[in-house]
């Protein structure tokens, strides 16, 4: 059984003369470890020379607050802010007079994408200035999502039955393992947690229903029949939240107790962001006014029975799509001018919607698929040209700091920023 504990305590992490007067338990001059900007940090109980099942103090320098989960055969440290790309963080285990350190660094995220969308899809990584195919199936990937941890990719497969199977890989497209064979069911709309403990997906079958896999012992529960899509798990892994479209609502689950916690309105391409720390999410909500159709936007805190309404395009004759959050305050979202018509540009917008900055303006390409590297120092969209029939998706990154445009891939699509 997993034990949760919140140690933000200040008096754990500046008892200096006790920690000065401890002797090193392993060298500290060993090389750190990568990991990504929004953790776990990961510590295996047989690297550590001395039991931690009891009373253990835990050091993070940097300060940084986070949660420890003890597991039975690791701890888990998981930040509850982001770690700064580049950074050297040491973790102190004391007890008694022992302590280990675990050094660590924080790499920079990479992009992942369907490259070759059209005929061959395959999955890629664009990291640095490199594109990298992390698959080869002859063209046969349908479907993926990435652990936040960063360590580990599932995707879903054709098999020879005409359905297609759950595998999985690490960061770097090595380590490759079917994980769920699904026979002639097509299994997709996957969602993967922050550890990689857990997959959730949609067995597309005759009686379609969203499944929920544990990995360590490949069993599975039945959470819910129906068409689902937008499956995702919140960034601390607590929640799966899905939207069920022949009802057209989004729901919120609870994982431990599978408890559904929230129902409500919505639409696929309405369902908006997590927040980082996983408190809560937007979405966006269909009204009427006077006979046409409109959009509102909300937030959510999760299993909150309210919830806030942030703004709408009544007035200016606007709708809002995929709202993301953006530097605390503001939020990128798709906007389609007129109810009616036009392409999707991409504006920052405050949580009131006035207009910060238009991003995009080219109304020639409708542009999709918004994901922030963890800094939000990168955003990665895709678009295409509206105005020839034979025009095929791009994957482009916007960069924050200089205003500038980078195309990453042509015939790709759906990318994803991985820790």
């Amino acid at each position: 059984m997993v034990r949760k504990y919140l140690l933000i305590l200040f008096e754990l992490f500046f008892i200096t003369g006790f920690l000065s007067s401890c002797s090193s338990a392993n060298d500290d001059n060993i090389s750190p470890i990568d990991i990504g900007s929004t953790g776990p940090i990961t510590i295996e109980k047989g690297k550590i020379p001395f039991n931690v099942d009891g009373d253990i103090t835990i050091q993070i320098t940097p300060f940084i607050e986070f949660k420890l989960d003890v597991a039975d055969e690791s701890l888990i440290v998981i930040p509850t802010e982001l770690l700064e790309i580049g950074e050297e963080y040491n973790i102190k285990i004391t007890k008694d007079e022992l302590n280990y350190i675990q050094k660590t660094i924080v790499r920079r995220p990479c992009l992942v994408y369907l490259g070759y969308v059209t005929n061959e899809p395959e999955i890629w990584q664009f990291c640095g200035n490199e594109n990298i195919s992390l698959t080869q199936t002859e063209g046969k990937v349908m479907d993926y999502a990435v652990s936040r941890s960063g360590s580990w990719i599932v995707y879903a497969v054709r098999n020879k039955e005409g359905g297609a199977d759950i595998w999985e890989m690490d960061r770097e497209g090595k380590n490759k393992e079917k994980v769920y064979g699904c026979g002639e069911v097509v299994c997709n709309n996957l969602a993967i947690d922050y550890l990689g403990s857990k997959i959730a997906f949609y067995s597309q079958g005759p009686d379609g229903a969203l499944i929920l896999l544990s990995l360590s012992d490949k069993q599975i529960v039945l959470v819910e029949r129906g068409n689902i899509s937008n499956v995702n798990f919140s960034p601390d892994g607590q929640f799966l939240r899905y939207f069920e479209n022949n009802k057209g609502y989004l729901r919120v689950l609870d994982i431990e107790n599978l408890n559904l916690i929230q129902t409500m309105e919505s639409d696929s391409d309405l369902v908006g962001a997590w927040r980082n720390n996983g408190s809560s999410f937007l979405f966006g909500m269909r009204n009427y006014w006077e006979g046409i159709a409109g959009i509102e936007i909300f937030e959510a805190d999760v299993g909150g029975e309210s919830l806030t309404k942030l703004f709408d395009g009544r007035e200016s004759s606007i709708n809002y799509f995929q709202p993301t959050y953006f530097k605390s305050e503001n939020l990128v979202v798709l906007v389609r001018m007129g109810f009616s018509g036009n392409s999707k540009q991409i504006w920052v917008v405050n949580k009131d919607g006035k207009k910060i900055f238009e991003l995009t303006s080219d109304h020639q390409y409708e542009h999709s698929a918004l994901s922030w590297n963890s800094a939000e120092e990168k955003l990665a969209f895709q678009r295409y040209l509206l105005t020839r029939s034979d025009s095929l998706p791009e994957v482009w990154i916007w960069e924050n700091q200089n205003n500038q445009f980078k195309l990453i891939a042509k015939k790709a699509a759906r990318a994803v920023w991985i820790p």
